[in-house]
């Protein structure tokens, strides 16, 4: 080995949440940061249905917004065939890359999390960017019954069933396509019915800094709220 390559910045450890949304990916991310791993400085604000807050990443939330409204996809329906070669994708590709760059670089040894429920909308754009030697990716998948997720997506924002049912479906069968099903899969449900052993399971995966269920018990203490039936 050249003394260049020892003096080189290993990759950055990136976990990265998708979810068709409204399946705990938001509780997922809560969690990881209590575990060691860094989330971004700009978080979008939490809401009275979502008090803890989303723990998404308010720039990348805003890229994929505008790369949305560029290529006038609506949530649930794909994008258009050749959304990969528009002009707009490539803008939000350099964008994400440069913004995920500066973020790996205050991450700690653990590495990154990011969440936001539109990467399973634009995962091929997210994997050329994860393909860069600067990142070591790992992909969890947060998902719900959903009929459960569909319900949660029309209280909150009145979104038709039918069409939040096509969201989960599109964003579910996405992730499993792109990624060829390598992910961690985390069930909502689990979290209710078996949740230390779900968070530690989850922490191994994401070579956290948890090395007993003692930890993952104290690390859940710090992020339950009993008051709430759903965790976003």
């Amino acid at each position: 080995m050249t003394g260049t390559d020892e003096g080189a910045k290993a990759p950055t450890n990136l976990s990265v949440i998708l979810t068709p949304g409204r399946s705990g990916s938001s509780l997922v991310a809560q969690f990881l940061s209590q575990v060691g791993l860094t989330v971004a400085q700009d978080l979008v604000s939490g809401r009275l249905e979502n008090a803890n807050g989303f723990f998404e990443d308010a720039r990348i939330v805003e890229i994929h917004k505008q790369l949305q409204s560029a290529l006038d996809v609506v949530p649930g329906f794909p994008p258009p065939s050749d959304w990969s070669r528009r002009n707009a994708t490539a803008t939000a590709r350099q964008r994400l890359l440069q913004h995920l760059l500066q973020e790996a670089s205050r991450a700690g040894a653990t590495g990154l999390v990011v969440k936001d429920p539109r990467i399973a909308d634009f995962i091929p754009l997210w994997i050329q960017i994860l393909n860069r030697s600067e990142f070591r990716p790992r992909f969890i998948l947060a998902v719900r019954h959903p009929s459960a997720s569909a319900a949660s997506l029309n209280r909150l924002i009145g979104r038709d069933r039918k069409l939040a049912e096509l969201q989960w479906l599109t964003r579910t069968l996405n992730s499993i396509t792109h990624t060829g099903a390598d992910f961690f899969v985390v069930h909502y449900e689990d979290w209710s019915k078996d949740p230390v052993n779900t968070a530690f399971t989850l922490a191994q995966f994401c070579q956290s800094n948890i090395d007993s269920e003692s930890d993952v018990e104290q690390a859940l203490r710090a992020v339950w709220n009993s008051r709430l039936d759903h965790f976003g």
